[in-house]
């Protein structure tokens, strides 16, 4: 068994029976980081690592937790958590050569969308990620000591700030790794290149691997592993020769001559104008077995048949490429040597261009591979060809649409319904006329590429639409109803009259008033439009009728009033109407409707109605004069045997309200006052009065000395009538205490300058012709 693998079984003794180990049971990985978008400082991290396909996801971390450091300072930036996505297993093509590999690799991925802050990133120097993950736990062949070391992954990236040259930029990303290993003595290749989203040159080299990491304030924060004896970076591997890399496209190469465990890391740079801005790191494990206890017999491939080394396909086109199946045998398909993911059975189905081999292995025995001779697939094109309507494919049922095939010099045409040839149709366009999916093939003269262009045409149904209406002719200010006899809901309609559209006409029944020709453009739910059948509606106008007004007839007893209206020929009618006179007896007070009424020879009717009040003839009954003394009031006597009357009396001065049957008049010189009453409908009567004002003296009978400033004094009015007046004032015992000619000053009160006692004052009052007046004033306080 070998010294070699004696280590590697007591390992995995170790691994199968300890739990924690097994869950960190390393062959590799890398980071990688893609700009998301245009947006600032969005990107998707990626965590890629490998172990064996025995890992479940449950066995693996939930989460990985990269640290990002500032080049410069070696600074803390931030801690980012990514989870677990993705497990992918990638077989190797012969496990039975060793049973530790038997279950091949498995790669899990982590990934997530993180927003960085651009604002904190803008070093010049750049910035890099780090992440220890895991444990290598197996016997490294090409290491000193292996056990328990972290496998380190490493990442840098330009400072990310929009002002910055590399702003947005995205790191490579490494492909899928070739899940094999490799056979002493027997060559190896493997692609180790990747991809860059912005266009920058790689370059690919090897690197030291780390086997863990130390954060300082300046220096490399990766510690290099220790190499075993006669092993370094130039001779990673025994082989002749020893594990080499392309460095333009990463691609490492190698003919073992010892087996083992052999661990090597790919580091790519990224440049851009001739300056490095950043790069990724891929550890990797590579296993060396002897392969070399027999010979799997190498596959042949055919294609239809027979041994193939040239196939000939058309775009699109796909077909089956086959080798000899048989018990024991395992197999994996490669394309330009790089394995095709799952492509495990003994037949590939191909459509792309390229180089396809196959690899045999044994399912029995471990014996070196075998793989077939290269098969090279062409895929030559198909003639160019667009199918093109000359309108819009979806039309109404009673169009055609044209079809016209992309021109091919000397190309012959055939077209296709619904997958049945169609008979003579062999030129470059076809006229349509009935729902259907259509192809046409080309195939271009000396080719045996077929193109083909498919379109569905469909023509949907058209509505009916007849119009009809209730009448045809009708009086104006009449209406008419049009109505569609076939409708649906699904349906919409516009009208339209003398060819105008008519926005205020909407439904599928129509009251229209004015005459004209009326048609309905009817569309469903396709877009499909059918217009109706024209209709003309004639409107006749109306007689212009003009009723002469009739003044109120203010006395219920007058005879007939005569009306008149035009044009001739109509009738009135209404309350006290007979022929064309009104009788007011007979219709009794109120207001009456009288209407005229006449037909034309269309028979359109048009009618005017006047009213006509009549009331009971107002009567007043009043004195024709009244008399009062100056500075007294009286109540106008007026009556009247018609109720509801409205009044009004002129002059208003004097007059308490002008506007009531009887007001109170109080007027300070004779005046004559006339009212006027009117009834509902305007019939008036009127009537006057003479109010005659008598200038006799007014004598107060008491007044209050006591200076409140009312009623302070004896003030005797209409005094300017009697000049000759004298006035004099006794006490109980008949002296004069106050006497005076004219009265100019009216008595106070006093007497000798004293205020007398309250009390009753006889006084005497000689007017000359109008005589002598006596009588008691009293006094108060």
């Amino acid at each position: 068994m070998g010294a070699f693998w004696l280590k590697v079984y007591i390992v995995l003794g170790i691994l199968l029976y300890s739990p924690a180990l097994r869950a960190t049971h390393m062959y590799g990985g890398d980071l990688s980081m893609t700009a998301v978008g245009r947006q600032p400082g969005v990107y998707r991290l990626t965590v890629t690592f490998f172990t064996r396909d025995g890992m479940s996801p449950d066995q693996a971390r939930a989460d990985a937790k990269l640290e990002v450091y500032s080049k410069r300072t070696n600074k803390l930036m931030e801690v980012i958590p990514i989870p677990q996505r993705e497990r992918i297993v990638l077989p190797y093509t012969n496990p039975t050569c060793s049973d530790v590999w038997k279950k091949g690799l498995a790669m899990f991925l982590y990934y997530d969308t993180h927003r960085f802050d651009v604002s904190r990133y803008t070093d010049s120097e750049g910035y890099y990620i780090i992440l220890g993950w895991g444990a290598r736990v197996y016997s490294i062949t090409n290491l000193a000591n292996s056990i328990g070391l972290t496998d380190v992954l490493y990442l840098e990236f330009p400072p990310l700030d929009q002002t910055s040259t590399f702003y947005g930029n995205s790191s490579p990303v490494f492909g899928s790794p070739k899940g094999d290993f490799a056979c002493v003595g027997k060559p190896y290749t493997a692609s180790f290149g990747a991809v860059d989203a912005d266009g920058d040159k790689l370059l690919y080299s090897f690197v030291t691997p780390a086997k863990h990491y130390r954060i300082r304030p300046t220096g490399d924060p990766l510690i290099p592993v220790d190499w075993a004896p006669g092993y370094s970076l130039t001779n990673l591997m025994p082989g002749r020769p020893t594990l080499r890399i392309n460095p333009a496209t990463g691609e490492v190469s190698v003919t073992p001559t010892a087996q083992g465990m052999y661990l090597f890391t790919v580091q790519c740079e990224e440049y851009r104008n001739g300056r490095r801005i950043g790069l990724t790191r891929r550890d990797f494990l590579l296993p060396v077995v002897d392969c070399r206890r027999s010979t799997v017999p190498m596959p042949v491939v055919t294609y239809r048949g027979q041994p193939a080394t040239r196939v000939h396909l058309c775009d699109g086109q796909s077909d089956t490429l086959r080798t000899d199946p048989g018990a024991g045998w395992r197999y994996q398909w490669l394309r330009n040597n790089r394995l095709i993911s799952g492509a495990t059975k003994p037949f590939l189905l191909v459509r792309d261009p390229g180089d396809y081999s196959v690899v045999r292995s044994s399912t029995r025995e471990c014996a070196s591979d075998s793989t077939s001779a290269i098969v090279q697939v062409q895929v030559g094109q198909s003639p160019g060809i667009d199918l093109v309507p000359d309108a819009n494919p979806v039309q109404c049922k009673g169009r055609a649409v044209t079809l016209q095939a992309t021109p091919t010099p000397s190309g012959r045409y055939e077209w296709q319904k619904d997958g049945q040839p169609l008979a003579n149709a062999t030129s470059q366009q076809l006229t349509v006329r009935e729902s259907g999916h259509y192809a046409v093939f080309v195939r271009a003269s000396g080719s045996a590429c077929v193109g083909k262009d498919t379109l569905t045409v469909r023509f949907n149904p058209t509505p009916a639409a007849t119009l009809t209406a209730n009448r045809n002719d009708y009086c104006e200010a009449d209406t008419a109803y049009l109505r569609l006899t076939d409708s649906v809901n699904t349906q919409t309609q516009q009208w339209f009259k003398d060819n105008q559209l008519q926005p205020g006409l909407t439904g599928t029944e129509v009251a229209v008033p004015a005459g004209g020709t009326y048609q309905v453009n009817v569309t469903n739910r396709y877009g499909c439009s059918t217009l109706s059948n024209p209709i003309t509606l004639r409107v006749w106008p109306r007689p212009v009728v003009q009723f002469d007004s009739v003044p109120p007839v203010c006395d219920v007893t007058a005879g007939p009033v005569r009306l008149h209206a035009e044009p001739a020929g109509g009738v009135f009618s209404g309350p006290g109407v007979d022929a064309a006179r009104f009788f007011p007896d007979r219709a009794g007070t109120g207001i009456h409707p009288v209407t005229y009424t006449v037909v034309s020879d269309q028979g359109c009717e048009a009618r005017q109605t006047r009213f006509i009040p009549v009331s009971r003839r107002i009567e007043l009954q009043i004195a024709p004069v009244v008399r009062i003394d100056r500075y007294d009031s009286i109540a106008l006597p007026l009556e009247s045997a018609v109720d509801s009357l409205t009044y009004q009396w002129t002059p208003a001065s004097g007059l308490n309200r002008p506007d009531v049957r009887s007001p109170i008049a109080s007027p300070d010189s004779t005046t004559t006052y006339r009212v006027t009453a009117s009834d509902e409908v305007g019939c008036q009567a009127t009537a006057t009065i003479r109010v005659e004002v008598m200038m006799r003296l007014h004598i107060p009978t008491a007044f209050s000395p006591n200076a409140d400033g009312v009623n302070d004094v004896w003030v005797i009015r209409n005094l300017d009538q009697f000049p000759q007046l004298e006035v004099s004032v006794f006490d109980r015992w008949g002296h004069v205490i106050f006497s005076s000619g004219g009265y100019a000053t009216p008595w106070d009160g006093s007497y000798r300058g004293e205020v007398v006692p309250p009390g009753l004052y006889p006084y005497v009052i000689r007017a000359g012709k109008a005589g002598t007046f006596q009588g008691q004033v009293t006094v108060l306080h």
